[in-house]
């Protein structure tokens, strides 16, 4: 047996949930690779105007719920 079917198959690291990071998780999603997505700022500075970087309301967070498929209590868990 090949030493790679004996692997975990363990999680891609995302840093940052930013346009790159979720057209990343997105692609591994639709490809069934399982991946850990990381970012700094919570869900609400992310939805709001307080200048941490690019505004991702409303459509990131739509991806991030409805094609990533995290609850909003995994949103603000993660995104710490």
């Amino acid at each position: 047996m090949p030493a790679e079917a004996n692997k975990p198959n363990l999680p891609v690291i995302i840093a940052g949930a930013g346009p790159c990071g979720l057209t990343a998780a997105l692609a591994l999603r639709r490809a069934g690779v399982p991946f850990v997505l990381y970012d700094r700022a919570s869900s609400a500075r992310l939805c709001s105007n307080a200048g941490s970087g690019i505004d991702m309301a409303p459509c990131a967070v739509d991806i991030l719920e409805n094609e990533l498929r995290l609850s909003s209590d995994s949103l603000d868990r993660t995104m710490r």
